[in-house]
């Protein structure tokens, strides 16, 4: 971390906590990551009400760069069955202690650098746009990326909502000559080559 401030939000009792040129991994790792800043927003009042957390995180300049090695591929667990959701998603505002708090989360300005070696296939997502805020009902969530090819354009754009006590993900999902491949590969530890060609489309899904 390279510095930290903290300075008053507004007349209503709001901090800013700022961290500056946060850098996480090691050398030569799978993957590594750099945020030029971090900016969480805290209201003392809700710490004494029992609500604690920041309401409002925004993640402002991140760089992420991901390896996925020839004999080693990377794999991340988003909860095996619906009944893990709420977990799942209370883990991602902050867990059990910062969800009454919680109000919005953004990341601004992503960019994602990938390398498959044992493909040789590579992109780059830049000015990637993401969001999760609260509703009366739940989460919504949204995501847009623009991606280059090896020299070809493409995007991701993304929108669902969460209903909590129903239990219920609406989703929609539009491609334009997506690495859809490449995403599942690097999610589901499936296999690199499980297929390459790049997706266009829409898909809605409601579970």
């Amino acid at each position: 971390i390279g510095d930290i401030s903290l300075e008053k939000l507004d007349d209503k009792g709001g901090w800013r906590l700022t961290f500056s040129e946060v850098r996480l991994g090691k050398p030569r790792s799978e993957a590594t990551a750099r945020v030029p800043l971090i900016a969480a927003d805290l209201y003392p009042r809700d710490f004494f009400s029992g609500r604690a957390g920041p309401r409002r995180v925004i993640f402002d300049g991140a760089e992420l760069r991901i390896v996925r090695r020839a004999d080693r591929r990377i794999k991340f667990d988003f909860g095996a069955g619906a009944g893990e959701r709420t977990n799942v998603v209370a883990s991602l505002t902050g867990g059990a202690y910062f969800r009454e708090a919680f109000e919005r989360a953004e990341l601004r300005r992503v960019r994602i650098n990938f390398v498959d070696e044992g493909s040789g296939r590579t992109w780059r997502g830049e000015n990637a746009f993401a969001s999760l805020a609260r509703t009366p009902e739940g989460y919504a969530a949204a995501l847009d990326a623009t991606f280059d090819i090896s020299g070809a354009p493409a995007s991701v754009a993304f929108r669902a909502d969460y209903a909590v006590e129903a239990d219920l993900i609406d989703a929609t999902l539009d491609l334009t000559s997506a690495p859809v491949g490449d995403l599942f590969a690097l999610f589901y530890d499936a296999p690199p080559d499980l297929f390459t060609s790049l997706v266009s489309g829409r898909a809605g899904l409601r579970v």
